[in-house]
Parts: C-alpha cells; sequence; structure tokens
C-alpha cells in the first residue's frame, strides 16, 4: 500500500498532566501522510522517458535514482545512535527518481541515517516492484543485445 512505501519521522507532541501544571511529554504521533504520493511511470509515461533518455545517449533508462541524507535536528535521544548519518548529527535519508524535467515519479522518505545507498536501496519499494515485475515492460538494444529490462542512472554505488 501507498501508507507502507513511505515512512515519515516522528513529531513529538506534548499533553497536560491533570495534576501538575508543567507538561509532560506524550506519546509521539507520526506525522500525516501526503494526500498525494508520486504516480509510478503507466506504460505511456514509460514510453516518454525511454524516447527522452534515448535522445540524451541513454537508451533503456527509466530515470535518475539517489539517496539524499537530511538533518534531522530534533531526532529523538533513543534513535540517535540508528539515525546518525555519515557526517555529524542525525539524518534520515530520501530516495528519489526523476528525470530530466524533475518528474519526480519516486520518493522513499524515512530510512535511517546509519545506512548506506545500497542498503537503501535493498529496502526500496521500488526494488521490490521491479523484482516482481510490477513496472511497465521495457525493451531496448545496445550494441546489439537486446535487453527486457530498463535501468536507471545512478553515482557512487
Amino acid at each position: 500500500s501507498a501508507r507502507s512505501q513511505l515512512h515519515h519521522p516522528i513529531q513529538p507532541r506534548r499533553r497536560r498532566c491533570p495534576r501538575h501544571p508543567a507538561t509532560v511529554p506524550a506519546l509521539p504521533r507520526p506525522i500525516p501522510a501526503p494526500q498525494r504520493l508520486p504516480p509510478s511511470p503507466n506504460a505511456e509515461d514509460a514510453a516518454r522517458l525511454l524516447e527522452m533518455n534515448k535522445a540524451r545517449g541513454f537508451p533503456g533508462m527509466l530515470g535518475s535514482i539517489d539517496c539524499m541524507h537530511w538533518s534531522w535536528k530534533n531526532c529523538p535521544k533513543a534513535s540517535h545512535g540508528q539515525f546518525h548519518g555519515q557526517k555529524k548529527g542525525s539524518t534520515i535519508i530520501l530516495e528519489a527518481v526523476a528525470d530530466q524535467e524533475t518528474w519526480i515519479w519516486h520518493a522513499f522518505f524515512g530510512m535511517p541515517g546509519s545506512l548506506n545507498d545500497i542498503n537503501v536501496i535493498n529496502r526500496s519499494p521500488l526494488m521490490n516492484k521491479i523484482a516482481n515485475g510490477d513496472l511497465p515492460p521495457v525493451q531496448f538494444v545496445a550494441n546489439g543485445r537486446t535487453y527486457n529490462y530498463g535501468y536507471y542512472l545512478t553515482d557512487g554505488i
């Protein structure tokens, strides 16, 4: 389901204790999910992506995939170890796929900053779709060989 594909950071809240005037921490609640998620490409979109990327010299490419570490200033102390990023402080990771026109058609947010890009991609719902054959069919020829699946351009992996 779309809800299970997105992992949201936890937004702390406070409540009043009836016996004490000071506020006490309450159980955290998740930030509400966005109303509209990026749509996966249908067959028409895939054909457009393939044609656009072929013209740029990348036959069979469906988009560029990358993982970005975002600083999480208010990370709960209990999660600091898990979310400690590659640099100082806690981070949370966004994985996204985009085309050259910046159409972001896949987003996976919420993985801990302690993971590297390969581990995030390994847990990605996009990779599950690829493994299950749930993406539009793609066929292209490169160097005289026919391929029956598309690929994603990435860096540093």
